[in-house]
C-alpha cells in the first residue's frame, strides 16, 4: 500500500531478529509521533509504494529454519540470527538428532577449509562448525528441553570434534 512515512533502522552485525524487532518497534513510535498530527487532521501524506522495488516473503514456518552448511560464513551467521528466538530457531540434524542453534558469533575474513556441517573444534563455550570456506563459532545450542553453550555439544558421549551436521540437502531428500 501507500507509504505514509519511513524511518531508517541501523543494524548492527550483532542485531538479531529479537533486537531489530525492538528497532522497529522504536522506529514505529517515531513514526506516528511524526504523522499523528496529519492522521488527526485528515491530511495524510501519501506515497504510492514502487512495486518494482516492493518485496514479498511468505509466512515463515518451523520447518524453514533448517540450516544449509554449504554457506559462506557470513550467510550462515546471518540465517541462525534471523531465525532466533522469538522464532523456533534454526537447526540442523547430528546423527539424527536434530539441534537447534540460537546463537553464534559473527565470523571473522579468515578462509579455512573445513566439510560442511564438521565440528571444526571446540573452544570452550564455542563450537566452530565448518561452511563453504570458513566457519561459523556457535555459541548456544539446544537439544532437547534446556538450552546449552555450543562447546557442551561435544562433552557428551555422543558427539565428538570431527562429527558432521546433516547437510541441508540429505535432510530435505
Amino acid at each position: 500500500g501507500d507509504l505514509v512515512g519511513q524511518e531508517p533502522i541501523p543494524i548492527d552485525v550483532r542485531d538479531d531478529v529479537a533486537s531489530l524487532y525492538d528497532k522497529v518497534v522504536d522506529a514505529g513510535r517515531v513514526l506516528i509521533r511524526r504523522h499523528y498530527p496529519t492522521f488527526e487532521s485528515g491530511e495524510v501524506p501519501r506515497t504510492p509504494q514502487n512495486d518494482a522495488e516492493a518485496t514479498w516473503w511468505p509466512k515463515r514456518e518451523p520447518h524453514h529454519g533448517l540450516i544449509d552448511w554449504t554457506n559462506p560464513a557470513q550467510r550462515g551467521y546471518n540465517w541462525i540470527r534471523g531465525q532466533t528466538r522469538p522464532y523456533p530457531g534454526a537447526f540442523s540434524y547430528l546423527d539424527g538428532q536434530k539441534v537447534t542453534v540460537w546463537a553464534a558469533d559473527p565470523p571473522g575474513d579468515e578462509r579455512q577449509f573445513v566439510e560442511p556441517g564438521e565440528i571444526a573444534y571446540r573452544d570452550g563455550d564455542i563450537l566452530g562448525v565448518g561452511v563453504w570456506e570458513g566457519v561459523v563459532e556457535l555459541t548456544e545450542v539446544q537439544v532437547g528441553d534446556a538450552p546449552m553453550p555450543a562447546g557442551q555439544l561435544v562433552t557428551e558421549p555422543r558427539h565428538e570434534v570431527g562429527d558432521v551436521f546433516e547437510t541441508a540437502r540429505d535432510r530435505l531428500r
